[in-house]
């Protein structure tokens, strides 16, 4: 059962770190905005698609990510602010011990913790996939691959060297393949280029 002092400390508490964590992903969007303004009026990019498959998917993602550093400074803010009107000193005068004091900061966060769980196992990998399609139908045709000398394993004992990956128009050249068993080479696959089909 929840008192008094633990409602107006946890209403404390999560208001404090919705206010911190909503102004850090505004500042996220803002420079996201201005980081891809180019690519989206290049493309011809509905706003609605960019709002609702990017950004509506972008948002609980860096939320999640960062609600342990915005818990923490949540704490530290409001309990500076708390101690600052000596609302500790009237709070211990009425005979809370600090264990006492620290029910609702572990319940706050506690809760933090669960709808963070929550959220990566069953919606941010839901989110993703809808962001990642947006981005590869929209942002990542306009990305050039500048690579070289591209070195990659590609099953077991095999791997694959490129000497260059244009994604414009999906072609490799200087290619080879090596098969490798018990430190030796025992296949060797060669050519001047390869198109992806």
């Amino acid at each position: 059962m929840l008192t008094i002092l633990d409602k107006y400390i946890l209403k404390k508490f999560f208001k404090t770190f919705i206010v911190s964590i909503t102004l850090i992903l505004l500042i996220f969007i803002v420079f996201d905005i201005k980081e891809k303004i180019p690519t989206y009026t290049q493309g011809n990019i509905p706003i609605s698609e960019i709002i609702t498959n990017y950004y509506l998917m972008f948002i609980p993602y860096y939320a999640n990510l960062f609600s342990p550093l915005f818990t923490f400074i949540a704490v530290i803010f409001f309990t500076a602010k708390m101690a600052q009107q000596t609302e500790f000193v009237a709070i211990l005068s009425a005979g809370a011990s600090f264990g006492r004091i620290m029910r609702p900061y572990l319940i706050g966060s506690g809760l933090i913790a669960l709808v963070s769980i929550t959220a990566n196992h069953f919606f941010l990998p839901k989110f993703t996939k809808v962001k990642i399609a947006f981005e590869d139908k929209w942002i990542n045709n306009n990305y050039v691959n500048d690579e070289n000398n591209i070195h990659k394993k590609i099953g077991p004992n095999q791997i694959l060297y490129m000497r260059d990956y244009d994604n414009r128009i999906n072609t490799a050249t200087k290619i080879s393949i090596e098969k490798i068993v018990n430190n030796k080479q025992t296949d060797f696959l060669e050519a001047e280029s390869m198109v992806k089909g």
